[in-house]
Parts: C-alpha cells; structure tokens; sequence
C-alpha cells in the first residue's frame, strides 16, 4: 500500500459584493452601519483572508462574528449564512476536528435545501467539503453519494470549469482512490489538472495536490514513470515555510521514494526518504499523520536492507500514529498492521503473523468492502501462510479469491494481480495439479510481460517454472519455447549488465 497522509482539498466559499482586492477590515472600519448585510460579508471576506494566511484561530474569530450577525438579522441571507457556516466547516476540517466540521457543514447543507438553494456553487462546496470530512472519518459509504449532489449542484449551476469544480473531482478521486477505484481516480485527476492549467486557476498548492492524486493513482496502476514525472513536478511546485507546504513537501517527497523503490532505484529512494523526515523533523509536530507515511516507507527500504530489526521499529511507529489518529477500525491503521505482520512472518513467526494478517482483513473488509485491492493483498498474505503451513486446500481457495478481487479493481496487466497467478501456481505444482498450474503461470507470464518488462526477474522465473510444468503434462515443445523465451532474457540481461560495467 502506497504510504500516504493525503489530508483532503477544502473548498472556501466566499459572498462577495463587489469589495473586490481591498482591504476588508480597513472597509469594516468605515462602514456606517457594523451590524449590517455588508459587515456579514467583510468578516467573512476577512475569515478567509485569514485563512490562506494560515492565521486559523483569527479566520475562526472572523467566520464566528459574520454568523452572529447574520443569525441577528431581521432577513438574513440564507446563501450567505450557509457560505458561513461552509467556512467554519473548514476551519475545524483544518484542525482535524471532525465532529465539530460535521456539525457546521450539515447546517450548511441543511439551510441550502431548506431554500431550495442545492443547485449552486455554494451547495457544491458545502456537500464536497461535508464528504471530504467524512471521508477523514472513514465513513466512504456516506462520502460517495454526498459528492455526487455536489457534482450535480455545479453542473445546474454551470460551474464545471470553475476551480471549486476542480477540487470536486480531486476530492471524489482521492474517494474512488481509498476505495480501489484506481482507474476512476486517474480520470478525475487528469480532468482537475486540465482544469486548473487550462484557466490557471488556484494556487501551485491546488495544483500540488492534484498532481498527487495523479501520481498515486498512476503508480498503484503500474505507470510508474509517469507518476515519477508528477511527484517531481509537484515538488517543483512546492515552495514557501507554511506548515501546509512543508507537509505537502514531505509527503511528496515520502511518495516519490516509494516509486524509486520500486523502480529499483535504491540510492534515489533512500534520498528521497531521508529530505522527507529532515524536512518534517525540523518543521512538523510529531502528531502529523505524514509521519505515519514516513516511518512506513522507511520500513520498506529497511525490508530491501534485509534490517527486519530497524524495519520493525518503523513499522511500530506508524502503527501507534495512525492507531491515535484514526482508530483501531481504520483501514490506515489494518495497513500499518499488515506490514508489522511483514516482519513477523520474515522472522519465522507465522502464527503471529497470520493472526495480524486475520485482524487487518476484518477491517479492511468492513471498512473497504470485499472487493478492494488491499482486502485481495490480507488474502494473499493468508494464502501464503496457510501455503506454509501445508494446508493447500485452503491456500488454493485464498489466492483464487484475491486472484479475482484483482482482476476486477487492478486489471489482467497489474503486477501484483500476476504475482498472486504466480503463487498460485505455485500451490498448484506442489499437489501435482500441473494442468491447473500451467494455466496459472501462463496468465502470470502474460500479467508479468505487461506490467514489469521483457526482461524482469519475476518473467524470467515464470518462464523457468512453467517450462518445467509443460514437461510433466509431457508438452516438449511448448517447454522448449518457453526455456528459449527465458534464455533469451538471461542473454540479454548479461549483455545489458557487462555494458553498464
């Protein structure tokens, strides 16, 4: 699972009339009338001023005084009251107060549909960022829908090329993301980017996040890289000492390493991961949930060392992080889980391992449901433990229903989907099931070509072992083509390895 503490795209509202690039506290100071329809937008104006400055608890202060007055009004402005409320919501969005952001945003929302206001911008922003708290919650199930009345609030209000509606796309695909939905992801970032370059609209912090999103989605898809390019235009991208940007640098940076690695670019990983945790040591709390990315990343690269010591450690501490910030019914905190069952099973503790590897398949089945990539990863990782524990029965059954899982959300051409055929086929050749192990490696062979090259380790090993199948189900020639496939890599591999010496 690709490490990510992606924190969501709040949308801002703001009622303007017409005060353009002045100062609003300055016009507050010279208004006649301080309790009047103006003073609500100026403190409104003002609050979100605020807020791009990061100057939260004034931005709160502000929001607060422009809902005061506009509650005290005779005939209060019910799209202005709920771009209020919007706002407030975000406020406690920023601060990881999802109860408190809940409250405000379902106000929000609920004054919209009361006025019969949900086909505006205004209910498009209010519904995204109420999905986008949920969504933080782990509550996908509410999240989905409630983006999808924003996506029809901006298309009735024709704001389908607005940057709200950009954020609205990257939002619902980091959703279609956390949910497995990798190609959907895909598709809605590449359409929030055209967006946002297209009328250079937002900041190269929106532009950031989405480029992210896109990397993400690109590399759990296998284009690893394209997602390099994107990780490394966002970090070209990223500038400035705010908080907001140095979590973004840090998480980018943690992202890109992940790519790296698996690339097998152990040196530009190792780099990457280290300007991660030097950025975030000097400038973040250690309550930040990229932190949990972090530690899991370096986890992975100790894993590469063979440092199951050092990578314990790491993985420790991303499972405590995101244990305090999500929960213990978390998918995040199933994930961090499932690598501690990593190092369990690679020290010879099976059962323990098998036991974590339980735990985080309960989760992430109620939290993700049954047809996730990450679920298909905790059945595999059974199979795999009931493979060494010889009961093949049941390791058979647990890899054909991850198989299958994969197929579906990851694709045929997917690396991982050709590593569980792989291992599959390996249980099958070891209860002499030859024609049902053939059948498997040809589908890894075909998965493996696609997603990791001619010349990749994992092809070559296919190649090998299905030849040796083909011999026992007595298919000479078929076992000949494939061991000339496979010689025909090492060749190559060897010419490819003496030039580069």
């Amino acid at each position: 699972m690709l490490p990510s503490s992606r924190s969501g795209f709040l949308i801002f509202a703001v009622a303007l009339l017409g005060f353009g690039e002045s100062d609003p506290q300055a016009a507050l100071s010279a208004l006649q009338d301080p309790n009047g329809r103006e003073a609500v937008v100026l403190w409104n104006e003002l609050g979100r001023l605020r807020q791009t400055q990061y100057r939260m608890d004034e931005a709160e202060a502000a929001f607060r005084r422009a809902l005061e007055l506009s509650e005290r009004s005779a005939n209060p402005s019910k799209i202005e009251m709920a771009v209020v409320l919007n706002n407030l919501g975000t406020i406690a969005l920023t601060g990881r107060n999802y109860q408190l952001a809940e409250q405000w945003l379902r106000r929000s929302s609920a004054l919209l549909e009361q006025n019969h206001l949900l086909e505006t911008q205004t209910a498009g922003s209010a519904l995204t960022n109420l999905g986008l708290t949920l969504r933080q919650q782990g509550r996908y199930a509410e999240a989905g829908p409630l983006y999808e009345r924003a996506f029809a609030a901006f298309r009735a209000s024709d704001g389908e090329n607005t940057l709200e509606f950009a954020k609205l796309l990257t939002n619902s695909g980091e959703l279609s993301f956390e949910l497995g939905r990798f190609a959907d992801a895909m598709a809605k970032q590449r359409r929030a980017l055209q967006i946002q370059e297209a009328a250079g609209l937002g900041s190269d912090q929106d532009r950031v996040h989405t480029l992210n999103g896109l990397a993400l989605a690109l590399s759990r898809l296998d284009s690893l890289m394209e997602a390099r390019s994107y990780f490394q235009k966002a970090i070209e991208l990223t500038s400035g000492d705010a908080a907001r940007s140095c979590r973004q640098l840090a998480e980018t940076l943690n992202n890109l390493s992940t790519v790296e690695r698996r690339l097998g670019h152990a040196d530009a990983a190792a780099q990457y991961a280290n300007r991660a945790l030097h950025l975030a040591a000097a400038q973040l709390t250690p309550a930040e949930p990229v932190w949990a990315g972090i530690w899991n990343n370096l986890g992975m690269l100790a894993i590469e060392r063979n440092d199951l010591r050092e990578a314990k450690q790491f993985y420790e501490k991303s499972a405590a992080l995101s244990l305090q910030i999500y929960g213990k019914d978390s998918a995040r905190y199933a994930a961090a889980l499932s690598n501690l069952a990593t190092v369990e099973d690679k020290q010879g503790r099976h059962k323990a391992a098998e036991s974590i590897w339980r735990t985080a398949l309960a989760v992430d089945s109620a939290q993700l449901g049954g047809a996730h990539p990450q679920v298909a990863s905790d059945l595999a990782n059974l199979a795999a433990q009931a493979f060494y524990s010889k009961k093949y029965s049941e390791a058979i059954s647990l890899y054909q229903r991850a198989a299958s899982i994969q197929e579906q959300s990851l694709g045929s051409e997917n690396r991982q989907t050709a590593g569980t055929w792989r291992n599959l086929a390996i249980v099958y050749r070891a209860t002499s099931q030859y024609r049902e192990a053939q059948a498997a490696y040809e589908r890894a062979v075909r998965g493996f070509e696609a997603s990791a090259g001619q010349a990749s380790a994992e092809l070559l090993d296919c190649l090998k072992r299905e030849a040796e199948v083909l011999r026992k189900l007595q298919r000479f020639a078929e076992a000949e083509q494939a061991e000339v496939r496979a010689t025909g890599i090492e060749v190559r591999n060897a010419i490819r390895a003496e030039k580069q010496s």
